[in-house]
């Protein structure tokens, strides 16, 4: 292992022979780091979620994550404890993922994106910038997401009710009901443009496409292309007709 002076391998952390550990990096807990990878300043591997940090009082105690060999992370990226990620990663600077995500193997993602906790991932994404998925995503293999794409873990905006008291968090549960498990449904093969904003309940069938701009909220049939706000839906041949 090639590590910068500065760096920190927790003692429970197993850590290829072959890996290069830039400067402040710290790989924390019972965390995998798989041969050829390398790490760049200020990664953090491992980060305890909240949970962990209160229960421990410290933001060492952690479970740790597991990265597949020959990543590529890019300084300032974050990968929280029971995230489990495969070969290959490629990220940008500064990308968040959150606790239990998991990522697929030959993945890339920008700078600055985020995956919100127990996002699901499959081989061969590609996600431009400053990419934001919801809670409990699930996304398929082969998906591209350009620039600022942002998805939605809910439709009714309840959170800061329930911390205000103005809200039981069992009426926001009920509200959102249809949408906590799986709020955003991604399949195979599919394309969404910069800026497009995936709502609570969107599902992406196989192949779709989602034009750059496009609100959507709704189930987009495989092959079909999805553009406009509200997002209209039409058959992509269909495309360059429509008025």
């Amino acid at each position: 292992m090639t590590a910068h002076p500065t760096a920190f391998v927790d003692p429970r952390a197993t850590v290829h022979e072959s890996v290069v550990l830039g400067a402040g990096v710290r790989v924390l807990g019972a965390s995998v780091v798989g041969a050829g990878s390398i790490l760049g300043d200020g990664v953090i591997i491992g980060h305890p979620a909240k949970q962990s940090v209160v229960e421990t009082r410290s933001f060492e105690g952690g479970a740790g994550a597991v990265v597949g060999a020959n990543a590529c992370i890019r300084s300032g990226t974050i990968v929280y404890e029971g995230c489990k990620v495969g070969t290959d990663l490629q990220t940008g600077h500064y990308s968040v993922l959150r606790e239990h995500c998991v990522v697929g193997d030959n993945c890339a993602l920008g700078s600055h994106c985020v995956l919100e906790w127990r996002t699901t991932l499959g081989a061969n994404a590609r996600f431009q910038n400053s990419v934001t998925t919801a809670e409990n995503s699930k996304i398929g293999a082969n998906v591209f997401l350009g620039p600022h794409v942002s998805m939605t873990g809910g439709r009714y905006m309840g959170s800061a009710l329930v911390a205000a008291g103005k809200l039981s968090a069992a009426e926001y549960a009920e509200q959102e009901r249809a949408y906590l498990e799986t709020p955003v449904l991604i399949h195979d093969d599919v394309r969404v443009g910069a800026n497009a904003v995936l709502l609570a309940g969107s599902v992406l069938e196989q192949g779709c496409i989602v034009a750059a701009g496009a609100v959507v909220g709704v189930r987009v049939p495989a092959t079909y292309l999805a553009l406009g706000n509200p997002a209209r839906v039409m058959p992509s041949a269909a495309a360059g007709k429509s008025g």
